[in-house]
């Protein structure tokens, strides 16, 4: 709606044509500005919140949002803190929220009886009920007096996950649903492969937390990857893989001349969020074996540098599962971006302690690869 032309109530916030003299939705005039001399409407509200003038039979108000289900008529913002609603102020209106988000909180109206497990009250204040949490379809406009009044709140999404074993031709093999976590490694676990010599007694798990599929790492030594789908910026310490080739990705500051801390793998150990040294860098990959120990280093000082079986910068001829030109790994200022050049197999990036996973996600743990499947439920 285009509010140029348009005038807005300064009482109720609503909409009304151009050259109306009173609103259409509360009957004030629009030329009246709240706190003026003119006389107050008998019963009207009073936002908490931003204080602003509203029809008495107002449930939100027109200007922040604010509830006023909790505030009798008539009083002004902040005479009685203990009548506000006791649930979290809605960021947006509940006609202006998506319907899924449920289910609702519902606030007893005045004139209800107070509930059993009512919460205490200060001295000289009146008692209100506990806010239910129970499903709804939104808020009802005919809501009777006596009932209560319910707007939607948001919610943790409910999902079904499931994993499904890679065959090395591609096809499916088992499939497997999460429904508490789930282990894969050699033995003891709901995914247990003896005969894989990369995996520990407990390599990794599944769960699902707050709506989301994670996956653990429990093995420092071997840890876990996951497909990169698209362009990712590189950190020091970071592991992938590209065929049947690790790598890991290095940095120096020239200045300090000290390399970042590591750890007896030979991962760097970074205390929260990646922090790239300040001042000039050096950037080096190293091609690593499963222990950690270094094979060989290359340099990173090309603006862009190359990786394949056949061709670019550097060459790994008798990786069979490297495509020809597999990775690129691209110097912009202050970091190093890892891109997957359309590759047969992709790029594998080794997570750190954990991470969420999509629909159609794919990872390795130790030798087995796997698919994630996500499906969110309606409620």
């Amino acid at each position: 709606m285009n509010d140029g032309a348009k005038r807005r109530c300064l009482f109720c916030g609503a909409l009304s044509a151009e050259g109306t003299q009173r609103c259409t939705q509360c009957g004030r005039s629009l030329a009246t500005i709240p706190g003026s001399d003119e006389e107050t409407v008998r019963g009207e509200l009073v936002c908490v919140r931003c204080g602003k003038h509203l029809p008495p039979d107002s449930k939100f108000c027109g200007f922040c949002g604010e509830s006023l289900v909790a505030l009798a008529p008539g009083k002004k913002a902040g005479q009685l803190p203990s009548q506000m609603a006791t649930h979290p102020t809605p960021a947006m209106r509940p006609a202006d929220m998506p319907t899924k988000l449920r289910p609702a909180i519902t606030v007893p109206l005045a004139g209800s009886p107070p509930a059993a497990s009512a919460i205490p009250a200060a001295p000289g204040e009146p008692r209100q009920a506990n806010v239910e949490v129970r499903p709804s379809e939104g808020f009802p406009d005919d809501q009777e007096p006596g009932g209560t009044a319910t707007f939607v709140g948001l919610v943790v999404p409910h999902i079904e996950a499931s994993v499904t074993e890679v065959r090395p031709d591609g096809g499916p093999g088992r499939t497997v649903e999460i429904h508490e976590e789930t282990f894969i490694g050699r033995v003891g676990c709901e995914l247990s492969y003896p005969q894989d010599p990369l995996l520990a007694e407990r390599h990794a798990s599944l769960v699902i937390r707050e709506g989301r599929l994670l996956l653990r790492e429990h093995d420092r030594q071997h840890g876990a990857y996951v497909k990169q789908r698209r362009d990712t910026e590189l950190a020091p310490g970071d592991i992938f893989l590209l065929g049947r080739d690790l790598f890991r990705f290095t940095l120096q500051s020239l200045e300090s001349g000290a390399p970042p801390q590591q750890s007896p793998q030979g991962t760097y150990v970074l205390m929260g969020a990646p922090k790239l040294p300040r001042g000039p860098m050096t950037a080096r990959l190293e091609h690593i074996d499963l222990s950690g120990s270094v094979i060989q280093e290359y340099g990173l000082e090309k603006p862009e540098t190359t990786l394949g079986r056949k061709s670019g910068d550097i060459i790994f001829k008798n990786d069979p599962f490297m495509s020809s030109l597999h990775a690129r790994i691209v110097a912009q200022p202050g970091r190093f971006i890892l891109q997957d050049l359309k590759s047969k197999n992709g790029v594998y990036r080794r997570i750190r302690d954990e991470v969420e996973l999509k629909d159609g996600d794919e990872f390795f743990v130790g030798e087995q690869l796997f698919r994630a499947a996500i499906k969110s439920i309606e409620q």
